[in-house]
């Protein structure tokens, strides 16, 4: 079902530290961005203090600046604040799926399911063991319902209307599994955008999402960067970013290798480390043939190529890219890539 009329679709990424809009235009087959604001702001932290009108007069302000007050917007919920798991069940109706995700957070998550929105997406149809039916990959989310409700309060507040709450996951795979992101996909590519206090790491294999994570960690004030204006061509991530060199050394590997209170680029390093040995174990068969970095945090200099020697895995910065009306490349800062795959949403129903 499409939501607008107009091909105009408005999407917000309310980070930690700043707050992303674009408003995506798609005329024929091309798209446009339209507008596109990023600017500080107090995080999704202000909700969970109870602060609603702080994060609302922010998220007003900058939909003033991207010219959509009033207009309709979607946007996610990510981070801690959502709690995922990946299950694997046979084939059902929906209506029995959603039932068995709801018995399935009752076991899993230490919460009560009536405090719960749990929602199932289907991430990917397989045999079973025998052969003989189809089981499903899911992936479980399961969000406060208090949080929600506040989460629509924030952009009442702000004059928007909230039109779709999305996850961040999915945002991340409409960019890179097909031809709207750089670098060129791989038959099997892990992703992770990179934030200030978490970062999202998914596993695309055949097009498809088949893993994804929340880690716990981010790499500070990574989205600040202003990084507003529109660009034509391949933007420089390094350039002018203001950021520590990840390392001293060049290809050292200890901590002594880091510039001080560097610990959280140590963490990084450690816990994407893991989410790659965990989806190795899981599928053996398959090798994951890069490391795709993007969101704020990949903008750290050098970061690519440090992660590329303690991983052993190529590693390339990602954002968005796409043919526009005018037939020449256009792309966005990495910062905006979670705000473009929000938009990508409404252009694919």
């Amino acid at each position: 079902m499409q939501l607008w009329k107009s091909r105009s679709i408005n999407a917000v990424d309310l980070g930690h530290h700043s707050i992303k809009i674009i408003q995506l235009t798609k005329k024929g087959q091309a798209l446009q961005v339209s507008r596109q604001v990023s600017q500080p702001g107090p995080g999704l932290e202000a909700l969970e203090r109870g602060n609603v009108t702080e994060l609302a007069a922010s998220l007003g302000e900058a939909a003033v600046r991207a010219g959509i007050d009033g207009g309709r917007v979607i946007s996610f919920i990510g981070g801690h604040h959502v709690i995922i798991r990946q299950i694997v069940t046979p084939q059902m109706p929906e209506d029995e799926l959603q039932r068995a995700m709801v018995w399935e957070a009752e076991k899993l998550i230490p919460i009560p399911t009536a405090e719960l929105e749990v929602r199932p997406v289907v991430l990917e149809k397989s045999p079973g063991d025998t052969g003989d039916y189809l089981q499903l990959n899911v992936l479980l989310a399961a969000v406060s319902r208090s949080l929600v409700y506040r989460f629509h309060e924030i952009f009442d507040r702000a004059g928007l209307t909230l039109t779709a709450v999305d996850l961040p996951a999915l945002g991340l795979w409409r960019v890179f599994h097909r031809e709207y992101g750089f670098p060129e996909r791989k038959n099997i590519q892990a992703v992770v955008d990179i934030g200030s206090r978490t970062c999202q790491f998914i596993v695309i294999k055949q097009n498809v999402l088949s893993y994804v994570r929340t880690l716990g960690v981010g790499v500070g004030r990574s989205d600040s960067a202003p990084g507003e204006e529109f660009t034509a061509g391949l933007p420089d991530p390094g350039e002018g970013s203001g950021l520590p060199e990840v390392y001293q050394q060049a290809g050292a590997a200890s901590e002594q290798s880091f510039p001080s209170g560097a610990g959280d680029y140590l963490e990084l390093v450690t816990e994407i480390r893991r989410s790659l040995d965990f989806y190795r174990l899981r599928e053996r068969q398959w090798q994951i043939e890069q490391l795709v970095i993007t969101g704020g945090g990949s903008q750290l200099k050098g970061l690519a190529d440090i992660l590329a020697l303690e991983l052993g895995i190529p590693v390339k910065a990602g954002y968005p890219q796409w043919q526009g009306n005018s037939g020449e490349m256009q792309s966005l800062s990495p910062q905006f890539s979670m705000a473009f795959g929000l938009a990508l949403r409404e252009v694919w129903s």
